[in-house]
């Protein structure tokens, strides 16, 4: 790994800025500009240069510094070399320059998220948990509402309380998207909004524990400086008009509501669109955090095909996709006459798929907190650039 001080690195616009330019760090003692610093240096004496000349990629930039983080590399006072990835630390996950748990060379080291008890412990790890339980299972719930339509017995029987049509795609739908997805998603809202958790720790610690210990962020929390955290806002939105949508959808012939064709045109159909394109912005963002680009997270490359943190991302984005073609595609034409196979057509390219997406969205979350540095060696550097792993 070259030296900060002697790299020049894109600012995400095709300019070349100088990585010495890039941070203004504060005069040594004073407080933590940004949580990468803490997480980094932690409460380690060290000169104020090591932070103002890190490499730093992102997004937004401005006053040739990104508003919205996403990277910092550079060397700590013992001249270790860093690699700090902002979806790794929103996700509590090792970073690359921190060693791998000592359990990690088999492939069950993948599973550890099962014993689900280590992670209700503290709140940052129990929100991420809890994130990929309610996408995991909301996922499945949509494969099987998903289901249901594309069986020609069940889609053409009746669609009465207690049909089959009823507790396939009705009562899966009201159940993975009231139960599970919203939920998810409110998870969501909540880790992006306490990514400086422990750097607000660390300035009441400072200053002489003054009052009460900084709370978690439970209640709707928002960090002006996080894109994800804005994004996460917007896709809670989304998701609202998408669980109108959705639970109208199963209620409507089961109750029946006796929609008309406007009503369902509108608070059913283009209230999924817009909360399936809600979904693919949110997706979008995460793949722009986690490839550090406008576009190389979005396909797999021979670069990020390997990565888990690529498909942990993309697979959120392709789900919200797969749920925008299904929702336009009958927008334009559930009140038009079309074959039954068109329809299943339909169903299998956006909400089946769609719905495999976002299932496995929710493992691979779980996958990465299952990747967590050795509990006593969290802030562990590697001595050399080599031990810097993907």
């Amino acid at each position: 790994m070259v030296h900060p001080l002697d790299v020049e690195s894109q600012n995400g616009q095709g300019h070349t800025v100088d990585c010495a330019s890039k941070v203004h760090s504060p005069a040594a003692g004073s407080d933590y500009e940004h949580e990468w610093e803490h997480a980094i240096f932690q409460d380690r004496k060290h000169h104020p240069h090591l932070r103002k000349h890190a490499s730093l990629d992102g997004f937004l930039w401005h006053h040739d510094r990104p508003r919205f983080i996403t990277k910092a590399e550079g060397v700590d006072e013992k001249s270790r070399a860093f690699s700090w990835e902002a979806r790794r630390h929103r996700k509590q996950r090792r970073q690359l320059h921190q060693p791998k748990h000592p359990k990690q060379t088999s492939w069950l080291h993948w599973f550890r998220f099962l014993k689900f008890w280590l992670y209700l412990r503290e709140p940052q790890t129990a929100v991420s948990w809890l994130q990929g339980f309610f996408f995991f299972w909301g996922g499945m719930l949509f494969i099987a509402s998903s289901i249901g339509p594309i069986i020609r017995s069940v889609d053409e029987g009746p669609h009465t309380r207690w049909s089959a049509w009823a507790w396939t795609a009705g009562y899966c739908s009201i159940s993975g998207t009231d139960f599970f997805f919203l939920p998810g998603v409110y998870m969501t809202l909540v880790e992006a909004g306490n990514s400086d958790y422990k750097l607000r720790l660390h300035r009441w610690a400072k200053a002489g524990r003054p009052g009460s210990r900084p709370a978690y962020r439970w209640f709707f929390p928002f960090k002006a400086d996080n894109l994800i955290s804005w994004v996460s806002w917007l896709m809670l939105i989304g998701k609202l008009f998408f669980s109108t949508a959705f639970t109208l959808y199963a209620l409507d012939p089961t109750i029946p509501i006796n929609m008309t064709v406007v009503e369902q045109r509108v608070f059913i159909w283009a209230f999924g669109t817009f909360g399936s394109l809600c979904f693919c912005v949110f997706g979008l963002v995460q793949c722009w955090e986690s490839s550090h680009s406008l576009w190389k997270g979005l396909v797999p490359l021979p670069s990020n095909c390997n990565k888990l943190g690529f498909w942990a991302s993309a697979s959120g984005f392709y789900g919200g996709v797969g749920f925008m073609i299904g929702s336009i595609w009958f927008l334009v034409i559930f009140d038009k006459e079309v074959s039954w196979g068109q329809n299943v057509v339909a169903n299998c390219v956006g909400y089946l798929n769609g719905s495999f997406w976002f299932t496995l969205n929710g493992l691979l979350m779980w996958f990465e907190i299952s990747d967590r540095p050795p509990p006593d060696d969290e802030t562990t550097l590697s001595e050399d650039s080599s031990r810097l792993q993907t």
